[in-house]
């Protein structure tokens, strides 16, 4: 079952929050035809919402960033301490780029006011199907399956954590990132590879730090952790992952090309980046399964989606967002990497996460020679429809054109720019 499938027919419970009576008012109104999918509780301060919550259980928590008896920062990193389960979404007028670090840690999604009625039901129906696809049985039978599942990266959270704070900055990740000897090394010689052009060498954390900018920091780290514990496991050829860490740092850089967004372009960094979590699992934990799904996807000229949705009932690609959505980071990066080979399949007329990361794997794959690439994006078909969303059919072959330049330059730097070093697979 895709992350688009039939959700669970019973009556979600989504509570707003909000202090001023026009906003509630105006979103009680919007969102009147979906009285009978949703049961709407509206609450203007945090006290009330507390009480709401103490009484029963919310699928979904739609809350303002300011408010009476409290902040929005406040109520949600509550909701996310007791009531884990509950997708939290921010809707609030403070877009700044303080407002926004802040909330990282405590909001699965973030809405700037104004937002129209169409808009908050789009977004709050893929919550919900980000919910069922944590809650599919195929997906949790694959996860049962194996047998060191990944924690969140405890490096990732302590920097999340870090910059959420207002009174911190890059000086406090620097600090936190200077305590793991391993990490900074690797984050030097990214910053000094032929990747990340530098005009003169890096010699500190602090100056990768600067190069590299913070929330791309973040980025890396997260994506470095995954791979740092499925490298750690003795029985994995380094070839797979080598590929698969090459791959990601192509699409990542192919999806900066795509997003003009400023407020998402993390999350697209991100999405891209981790957007394969899903084979690294596999790669690590079932690499028989995987070896076989590959065969057969190539004799049958297939892609390797479709294979594992016929063998195991689910895909790689849901499996990496069902551990993001474990993991807490934000829906439309779990979404975005859970949907990333069937774009199509979501019915929205605004381009999206989703879109960016498709373009950006589908591109680096076409231009990535087959020798070099660890099979698993073969035969993978560029969306038309995410080319339409995100108004680059007048664009698609110069973006072609930089995809073919950006797996040239990492096929100069001779393996650089990976998590092993050394030259090509």
């Amino acid at each position: 079952m895709s992350i688009s499938a039939e959700r669970d027919r019973k009556m979600k419970r989504i509570l707003f929050v909000d202090d001023n009576p026009r906003v509630l008012e105006g979103i009680r109104d919007g969102l009147r035809r979906h009285r009978r999918d949703w049961d709407m509780v509206f609450t203007s301060a945090a006290t009330e919402a507390l009480s709401e919550l103490d009484a029963g259980p919310f699928d979904v928590v739609v809350s303002d960033m300011r408010m009476q008896g409290g902040d929005g920062a406040t109520l949600l990193a509550h909701v996310r301490d007791h009531f884990p389960e509950t997708a939290r979404i921010v809707l609030t007028g403070y877009s700044g780029r303080d407002a926004v670090e802040r909330l990282l840690p405590v909001a699965h999604q973030f809405l700037a006011k104004p937002t129209g009625a169409t808009r908050l039901a789009d977004v709050v129906r893929r919550v919900l199907d980000v919910q069922a696809l944590v809650n599919n049985p195929a997906v949790r039978a694959i996860a049962g399956r194996v047998e060191r599942l990944p924690s969140p990266p405890a490096l990732y959270t302590a920097l999340s954590r870090a910059l959420a704070d207002p009174d911190s900055g890059s000086a406090e990740a620097v600090a936190i990132l200077e305590q793991d000897a391993a990490m900074s090394a690797k984050l030097l010689h990214l910053a000094n590879s032929a990747f990340f052009r530098t005009a003169k060498r890096i010699t500190g954390i602090q100056a990768a730090v600067r190069h590299l900018g913070v929330a791309n920091i973040r980025t890396l780290v997260l994506g470095l952790e995954v791979f740092r514990c499925a490298q750690e496991n003795a029985s994995v050829a380094a070839g797979p992952l080598m590929s698969l860490h090459r791959h990601a740092l192509l699409v990542q850089q192919m999806a900066s090309h795509l997003d003009a967004n400023s407020s998402s372009r993390e999350e697209a960094s991100m999405a891209a980046f981790l957007h394969d979590l899903g084979l690294v699992v596999l790669v690590s934990e079932l690499p028989e399964e995987l070896a076989a799904n590959l065969a057969r996807a190539e004799t049958e000229h297939r892609p390797l989606y479709e294979v594992e949705r016929e063998v195991l009932g689910t895909t790689h690609a849901e499996l990496g967002g069902y551990l993001l959505g474990l993991w807490g980071l934000p829906y439309p990066i779990v979404e975005a990497v859970a949907n990333h080979h069937a774009p199509g399949e979501i019915q929205d007329s605004e381009p999206s996460l989703i879109d960016v990361v498709h373009v950006g794997d589908a591109l680096i794959a076409e231009a990535t020679p087959p020798d070099t690439r660890y099979n698993a994006d073969a035969f993978l078909q560029l969306s038309p429809a995410s080319v339409a969303r995100l108004g680059i059919e007048d664009r698609i072959d110069a973006l072609r054109e930089v995809a073919g330049a950006l797996v040239a330059r990492q096929r100069e730097s001779h393996g650089e720019g990976d998590l092993f070093g050394g030259g090509q697979p």
